[in-house]
């Protein structure tokens, strides 16, 4: 247990110096106000002069007089404005905690108390030197440095896995005994006493390499140089600012020199976020990659923790010996030069740098990933699964270059890297692009100056959705840098996309013809398929251009059908489901309904939970549309409980209750599904989820306000035409007409509605809105009514003759006649 002695000073005497104190002493015993005795601090003797001093107050050699041991005693300098109380209390409560860190590679603390005044801390005595000045021996090695941080960063760990963070690590707080073993210490110490000092980086140093100080207080604590950038600003620090700190100091223990140079916080601050640390070439690049995830602006883009830091140091540190276990013939190799000589050769050739692979291993240290783990168990697991693969394959491209594969891996890699970018809410949608691009296999290589166009500009801007910057990028350099057909194949696939979610259908299809083409010129087998599926899933999905859309089907399948892909490729499940959607579009309603399940079973067998929602929702539309409204209800209630926020679910949710009205036990539920994805940012939903917004009020007839609020909402996103498939827009324009009709809105607006809404409509369906419009305004506008009847019966006669169109010129007769007053008798 830890026990504060205290006996008595003037509290104007203990608030002051410890020279002071001393002096106060020497005067009293002098006068023969008080006894000659050795100078002692509770139960500790101080035996000898000071060992080490700095800003915190100064370390001796003490004894141990209950327990006869040699100790380290460090008086803590009082500062002004300091209450004793609150200080005995504080530093009462941080040893308690600091005892607890028993570890090898923290310094003990055994005791703190105030003695006269005084405080201190009674530690374990470390006979050596600090890390500075160990690491500043000619016979210290790279190795050896290697080795002491690796014990500094185990100390560090285990603090950490206390909660206790250390807030000013550098090389002076560690320790290094005669058994060589480095120490930290000082933990939490600055912290407890509410010191906010800031040390300068090029102060003078004494024996122990302590720097000069200067105090700035309400500023940040830290040492100026090591502080990372969230201490700089004055947030609060944690253990990643820890893992900061310590790859600062690594660094210059092994360059020279720090990462980054500043001699204020705003100029370091600026070199941290734009320059280039110093001396970077120095390290070998496993090192130098580990270190600079370390050294990141951002504190979640650092490793997820210090074992993770240890990690990656240990396996430098032991990468040689490793790599000499692997070669069978290592004896063989000792005997002689030459054998050296192969062996440095076989060690070469086997383990060569390879920062690729060291960047992607390292992905998975980050603080995001532990998010992502923490979000979503089983998809982080499985993505760590895929890393391993991608560093291995990264590996081997060290020994045998690919161009193209290399692309495609640092893409991949970049792609993981912006895992902070995303929501813990969007990381299903991260997963789906990781793994679509996963899946791809470039055949042929862009130019340099492309490849920099989709890292630095195109990827960034998908992410963003923002695809009008995306057609306006592709078009910039296919004017310019795009020269090669690979280059404006990848260009017009990246645009096609983003024409495709604009509802630019011929353009998209455009831009997929010709990446088609250039593809074919080139060789380029994975960029034709590409292609081809997306063109299919355009014109099929989205356009329903369903003839021209069986063409790409067709293309796609022979490609697949003449590939490695795999049975559970999620390329061959979303060619599935675009079969099913032609299919449903088609009447076959029984085959859609095969090609869907089987779309949905290979990426359940494949765990691609991510792309089950959108499956499994268009699996419940064409069980609606078989007649089994509870079956796709229960399919677009699945897809929610796999993913509660998605747009497409909610959607379709929403418009099953609205047009199933035995399944519509609360409308305010349908609301409240078909508001979320009119306030979500999924664009190409928003009429679809409008059009059932103002049919479900239109059905109701509760309101007449808000059916006209919902009304106008439609008619906004019809008129600025916002994307969404051809159904949805005629649909839309349909409603709105009924609306104004039901509501006796015949004014301008209604005219301008039906103009709109008509060129959409087949002859069929034009007779049945004018035979809905002869029922809705006969009673208070006849004109429109009979207006409408016989545009429907000229466009009706110019069709061929058929039964079903001899029936509805009969309708539409027997409607106009209803339409005339009754004759005179």
């Amino acid at each position: 247990m830890i026990e504060l002695a205290e006996q008595t000073m003037p509290e104007q005497i203990a608030d002051l110096d410890i020279e002071v104190q001393a002096m106060y002493d020497r005067v009293r015993t002098r006068l023969g106000l008080q006894p000659e005795r050795r100078e002692q601090i509770g139960r500790y003797e101080l035996r000898g002069p000071k060992i080490g001093f700095g800003g915190m107050g100064s370390v001796y050699r003490a004894f141990d007089t209950q327990l006869q041991r040699d100790v380290a005693i460090k008086l803590v300098s009082p500062r002004s404005l300091t209450r004793v109380d609150k200080l005995r209390a504080r530093l009462r409560r941080e040893a308690i905690v600091l005892a607890k860190l028993d570890h090898p590679n923290i310094v003990t603390v055994f005791d703190s108390g105030v003695d006269n005044g005084r405080v201190f801390l009674a530690m374990e005595l470390v006979d050596g030197q600090t890390l500075r000045g160990r690491q500043s021996r000619p016979d210290c090695s790279m190795r050896d440095r290697l080795r002491l941080y690796i014990d500094a960063g185990r100390g560090l760990a285990a603090a950490h896995r206390q909660g206790i963070v250390h807030r000013d690590f550098k090389p002076d707080n560690v320790f290094v005994g005669e058994d060589d073993r480095a120490r930290v210490g000082d933990f939490g110490l600055a912290h407890v006493l509410g010191e906010h000092d800031i040390e300068l980086a090029e102060g003078s140093a004494n024996a122990l390499g302590s720097a000069e100080r200067m105090t700035q207080t309400g500023e940040f604590l830290g040492t100026l140089g090591y502080s990372a950038p969230e201490q700089l600003r004055g947030d609060r620090p944690d253990a990643r600012s820890d893992q900061y700190a310590f790859c600062v100091a690594l660094w210059e223990s092994l360059c020279g020199e720090k990462p980054y140079s500043g001699t204020t916080r705003d100029e370091l601050l600026d070199a941290i976020q734009g320059a280039e640390p110093h001396q970077a070439a120095r390290l070998p690049s496993r090192l130098r990659h580990a270190l600079r995830v370390g050294l990141s602006a951002q504190p979640q883009r650092r490793h997820r923790h210090m074992e993770a830091v240890v990690e990656l140091l240990e396996r430098e540190l032991n990468r040689p010996e490793r790599m000499l276990r692997r070669t069978g013939w290592v004896a063989a190799a000792l005997i002689s030069l030459a054998g050296l000589a192969s062996l440095w050769f076989a060690y070469q050739t086997t383990s060569p740098d390879c920062p690729l692979a060291d960047e992607l291993a390292a992905t998975t240290a980050t603080e995001q990933w532990a998010v992502f783990h923490e979000a979503h168990p089983s998809l982080a697991a499985r993505f760590a699964v895929h890393v391993d693969k991608l560093e291995a394959d990264a590996r081997a491209l060290c020994l045998a270059e690919d161009p193209a594969r290399r692309q495609q891996l640092q893409a991949l890699l970049r792609s993981l890297n912006r895992l902070s970018d995303y929501e813990p809410s969007r990381f299903p949608e991260f997963a789906r692009e990781f793994e679509a691009a996963l899946v791809a296999g470039p055949t042929r290589a862009l130019s340099p100056e492309v490849e920099e166009l989709v890292a630095s500009t195109l990827e960034p801007l998908d992410i963003q959705a923002a695809h009008e910057q995306v057609i306006a990028a592709s078009d910039e350099a296919l004017a310019g840098v795009a020269e090669t057909p690979v280059d404006r194949a990848e260009l017009r696939l990246r645009r096609g996309r983003a024409y495709s979610v604009s509802a630019e259908y011929d353009l998209a299809v455009a831009d997929f013809k010709q990446a088609r083409r250039l593809a074919e010129i080139s060789h380029d087998q994975e960029r034709r398929l590409q292609a081809n599926i997306e063109s299919a899933k355009t014109l099929v999905m989205r356009s329903e251009e369903l003839e021209r859309g069986d063409v790409w089907i067709d293309n796609a399948r022979a490609i697949l059908a003449g590939s490695d892909e795999l049975l559970l490729s999620p390329r061959r499940s979303a060619l599935d489901e675009v079969e099913a959607s032609f299919a449903r579009r088609e009447g076959d309603l029984e085959l859609a309904l095969s090609l869907q399940r089987r779309s949905v079973l290979r990426d359940i067998l494949g765990g691609r939970t991510f792309d089950v929602v959108q499956r499994v929702v268009n699996l419940g539309n064409i069980y609606e549309q078989l007649g089994r409204p509870r079956a796709a209800e229960n399919c677009h209630r699945a897809a929610l409980t796999l993913e509660p926020e998605d747009p497409e679910a909610l959607v379709n949710l929403g418009r099953l209750l609205v047009n199933e009205t035995e399944l519509l036990a609360d409308p305010d539920e349908a609301r409240r599904l078909l508001t979320k994805v009119l306030q979500s940012d999924r664009r190409d939903a928003h009429i679809a989820a409008a059009v059932s917004a103002l049919q479900l009020e239109f059905q109701l007839d509760e309101s007449v306000e808000l059916e006209r609020a919902r009304r106008a909402e439609l008619v906004e996103l019809l008129a600025v035409g916002h994307p969404g498939t051809p159904t949805h827009v005629r649909e839309g324009w349909v409603l709105v007409v009924y609306s104004y009709a039901a509501t006796g809105d015949f004014g301008p607006d209604f005219d301008a509605a039906l103009e709109v809404s008509l060129p959409l409509l087949s002859a069929e369906q034009q007779a049945e809105l004018a035979l809905n419009l002869a029922t809705l305004a006969s009673s208070t506008r006849p004109d429109i009514a009979a207006r409408a009847l016989a545009a429907a019966q000229s466009r009706l006669r110019d069709q061929a003759p058929s039964p079903a169109r001899d029936q509805l010129l009969s309708d539409l007769q027997d409607a106009e006649l209803e339409l005339e007053p009754p004759a005179t008798p």
